[in-house]
């Protein structure tokens, strides 16, 4: 089983391209480090993450996370643990909800709605939990419009909408 959590945060201050870019080639590193992948979407100053991988590691980062001073309201969504990865071939994708089929975007900004200004109590909403289980469903068609396929957004490599990974 694979151990995954979704959480979504808030940049205390706007971000430029550059230091997201920056969050993204570090988290690569790490996450090959740790044996985690996952997917960063970002829009405007709020943050949605999906990690996945051994419970520990998954952990760690969200322990990490959870003290950088350049997020705020972070709030986890969903802990589970699954029987296979999402986002297996990408440490760490990165999309922003515009470059998202309709199904991916809309419970992106449907997460982004419902977790804003509120107190979440992990588990206690199920309209979250359906929200967060649409978007994850939402992959195993691939989330992004124009792809070609799951592989082109995350191998070694390769580049696509979602950047390096």
């Amino acid at each position: 089983m694979i151990y995954q959590e979704v959480y979504t945060s808030v940049a205390d201050t706007p971000m430029a391209q550059s230091e997201i870019q920056a969050i993204l080639t570090t988290s690569r590193r790490n996450n090959t480090r740790d044996g985690l992948s996952g997917l960063l979407v970002a829009h405007e100053d709020r943050f949605m993450q999906v990690l996945e991988g051994p419970q520990d590691m998954v952990q760690a980062c969200l322990a990490r996370i959870n003290t950088d001073p350049r997020h705020k309201r972070v709030r986890v969504l969903m802990q589970q643990s699954v029987p296979d990865r999402v986002f297996s071939e990408w440490r760490m994708g990165f999309a922003r909800p515009e470059e998202m089929r309709s199904a991916s975007r809309n419970a992106v900004f449907s997460l982004y709605d419902l977790t804003q200004g509120r107190n979440v109590a992990l588990g206690n909403d199920d309209m979250i939990a359906r929200q967060v289980r649409s978007f994850l469903a939402s992959f195993g068609l691939l989330g992004l419009a124009g792809a070609p396929g799951r592989t082109a957004a995350g191998t070694a490599g390769r580049t696509s909408a979602f950047g390096r990974s």
